[in-house]
């Protein structure tokens, strides 16, 4: 903004004598009035600082006497319509969810007037039966809103901390286990596609026999539920999701044979797969925590513990970075974890077994000193 200053000097008299000093001036440009017209102002001072805070304060001054009245809600309907050519379905969906589950009342509200203070408050509230996860993911989409249509407006709101999720990884024996007990049913399919090839839900339900070749399956698009409910084919979730992930042919063959007369190799939704995985999950005793997304990180995992470098993972992850392998795959199967314990303990015992042999040969040299 400094550009817009002009700066001179002038002489006035102080007890009989000239004094120079700086006077400064602008005209800056500080909005439209209420007829659209380009309104500018001119400020003048000695002091550049106080310049820079009157032309802050009359544009915000300006834009609040212009701006149109509006509640929370209003102004997030308008948020969602603005992205609807540019964010993904899904994206939008949750946007909605949002929009009709959260902060009802705080929607109502008048934009302009809700305060950091009330928009705490709603937000204790809201803290009290939602997890952290969904509170920051609430919040940004109403900090966004609120700060877009009043730039002025610092949100300054405290969030509960982050949980950290204990994410269940099942093993070899499990995932064999299970193999035996869900052949032959209508998720058999779903399941040998995420423990096998690490797949998400989306990509399974999209997968077509057209993309399954003897030595890979080629991943190009996903179908998800819409804002409306509808189940729409979009590409995948970024640009790293167009990936090809290395198979047998005898997977491929397995592939084949279950593909439908119209090429697909499912006809299961991603909400029937996860609920038809609850209910054989829970009708066969297993884990609870061990959720249909859970076997993609089998997947993951069972890529790290080949050796398999990170960058590559990533790549047949579909994810455009390491970070997610970093922060959420690196687990080790429980079975795994328990053998390298065991090799701790092991060094550990023959360290002591040496520390304490080195104390009793410490204590017999000191028996044996001669006296004086």
């Amino acid at each position: 903004m400094s550009d817009i200053i002009k700066e001179e000097y002038r002489t006035e008299i102080v007890n009989g004598r000239k004094r120079r000093y700086k006077w400064y001036t602008a005209q800056p440009y500080i909005g439209k009035d209420k007829d659209g017209k380009k309104k500018y102002q001119r400020f003048s001072g000695r002091d550049k600082n106080e310049i820079l805070r009157q032309i802050t304060e009359a544009r915000e001054s300006l834009q609040r006497e212009t701006a149109v009245s509006k509640t929370l809600g209003e102004a997030l309907e308008e948020y969602i319509q603005s992205r609807s050519a540019t964010c993904s379905v899904s994206t939008l969906r949750g946007y909605r969810m949002i929009q009709k589950n959260a902060l009802e009342d705080l929607q109502k509200r008048e934009i302009n007037d809700i305060t950091q203070t009330e928009l705490q408050a709603a937000f204790n509230e809201y803290a009290k039966d939602h997890s952290p996860k969904t509170c920051r993911n609430v919040h940004g989409l109403f900090s966004a809103v609120i700060q877009g249509n009043r730039p002025g407006f610092i949100v300054k709101t405290t969030l509960p901390q982050k949980e950290r999720n204990e994410i269940y990884v099942p093993d070899e024996e499990e995932i064999n286990t299970i193999a035996k007990l869900i052949k032959g049913s209508n998720i058999e399919i779903p399941f040998l596609l995420a423990t096998q090839c690490g797949l998400r839900e989306s990509e399974i339900t999209a997968l077509s026999i057209n993309n399954v070749f003897d030595d890979h399956i080629r991943i190009t698009e996903a179908l998800v539920m819409d804002e409306y409910g509808e189940y729409q084919k979009k590409a995948p979730k970024s640009y790293a999701g167009y990936r090809d992930i290395p198979i047998s042919a005898e997977f491929a063959g397995i592939l084949r044979n279950a593909a439908l007369p119209d090429g697909r190799i499912t006809n299961m939704r991603s909400i029937n797969i996860c609920n038809t995985w609850i209910r054989f999950r829970d009708k066969n005793g297993i884990d609870e925590h061990m959720n249909f997304h859970a076997l993609r990180h089998h997947y993951a995992s069972k890529c790290l513990l080949i050796g398999m470098p990170q960058r590559y993972i990533a790549e047949i992850m579909g994810h455009s970075s390491t970070k997610m392998i970093e922060q959420v795959y690196q687990h080790v199967f429980g079975s795994e974890m328990d053998k390298y314990a065991e090799k701790i303990r092991k060094r550990m015992n023959e360290f002591c077994k040496e520390y304490n042999n080195t104390d009793n040969r410490d204590q017999t040299n000191a028996d044996e000193q001669p006296e004086y």
